[in-house]
């Protein structure tokens, strides 16, 4: 193909027909980036959100399909929906349990219907546990057995889509008592002080605080309408909240020394979570009308900070509580959504705890 290059500036009637010609060529490309390229770079901008959420919705459907019992004659639909959990999953099934999958029911294994969903990945979350106690049972290891114990929210289960904390730790002698919805007095019921405690592990890592005054769920001071200090959006409720927070870890810590002596319990703080220009428009701040990014993540951090501060403050006052900083550990790129992290970060964080724990 011949590229037409003008080769001369003079002013003639046949350099005006050729300047003709790279105006409209030029209208042309201009015409072409418009149509063409801006749109293909937002697709592939938004094609990421769009396969996440459809990857949701097929592992929902599959889970959907597990929870059936076994037919022989829809053995060919049961394949194909332990296939697309493979498919979606950052942590892939191994071949005992998609043959156990084959023959056997999850519907017992999902959490209690009777209790309102409080979270988008909770349908998941009884085939994601009953996973990975099956792969800790084949590996002889159990809650009795298991020398650290891990309970919290999202950080220690957010199943199939990212490999989050357990997925990380699950060479290490570790069972789980999570889920994604957990809040802090869900993190810590009788049940699962109870179970933790009842074979007196080493270590029992809390994950807390995530779903009660971080995300959406920071109480911001109406108050504060039109300030420019970040403390002043944090007032009396934050602060009320998160001293009942510190007291239900120290409380929890009381009743483990009271179990199980010679247990530790680790509880992390938490890295400055990411606010991206979307959040503004979203609580906690569009609630405070505040439209500055920057101010919105000083009032994050500043959140972040009291949090932290009140934890390493505790465990002066406790000899079985340790505290692990994890501030520093992550980078904008390293966070799944504004308060996960991705599988990288997942994997730095993972780092910090193995070292922590002494593992």
């Amino acid at each position: 193909m011949k590229l037409w290059v003008p080769t001369s500036f003079k002013e003639s009637s046949s350099d005006n027909m050729d300047w003709e010609r790279v105006r409209n060529f030029s209208l042309a490309i201009g015409t072409l980036i418009s149509t063409v390229a801006i749109p293909l770079v937002i697709h592939l901008h938004s094609r990421t959100i769009t396969q996440k959420e459809l990857s949701l919705e097929y592992v929902k459907l599959a889970v959907g399909i597990l929870e059936e019992e076994p037919n022989e004659s829809k053995s060919n639909v049961r394949d194909w929906a332990i296939s697309t959990l493979n498919a979606h999953a950052e942590v892939k099934l191994d071949s005992e349990t998609e043959s156990e999958l084959r023959i056997r029911s999850i519907a017992n294994r999902i959490p209690d219907r009777s209790r309102p969903s409080t979270s988008p990945l909770d349908s998941f979350v009884g085939i994601s546990n009953w996973r990975r106690h099956m792969r800790s049972k084949r590996a002889g290891k159990d809650i009795a057995s298991a020398e650290i114990v891990a309970i919290g929210g999202s950080w220690f289960q957010y199943p199939f889509l990212l490999k989050d904390i357990g997925d990380q730790l699950e060479d290490l002698d570790i069972y789980i008592l999570a889920n994604p919805g957990w809040n802090s007095s869900d993190s810590l019921s009788l049940k699962n002080l109870a179970l933790a405690t009842a074979y007196k592990p080493q270590h029992i890592v809390l994950s807390i605080g995530l779903s009660d005054i971080f995300g959406e769920q920071l109480p911001l001071s109406a108050k504060a309408l039109g300030s420019i200090e970040p403390a002043a959006y944090l007032g009396e409720t934050f602060n009320e909240q998160l001293t009942a927070l510190i007291d239900q870890i120290a409380l929890f810590a009381l009743y483990v020394r009271s179990r199980s002596p010679h247990t530790i319990v680790t509880v992390h703080g938490f890295d400055y979570f990411p606010v991206r220009p979307e959040d503004l428009s979203k609580p906690p701040y569009s609630k405070v009308n505040v439209v500055d990014l920057d101010l919105a993540q000083e009032i994050s951090n500043e959140s972040v900070n009291r949090f932290n501060k009140m934890l390493s403050t505790l465990v002066l006052e406790h000899e079985n509580l340790s505290y692990l900083n994890l501030r520093g550990t992550l980078k904008p790129d390293n966070w799944h959504d504004r308060l996960n992290p991705s599988d990288s970060g997942f994997l730095l964080i993972s780092k910090k705890f193995r070292k922590h724990l002494g593992e």
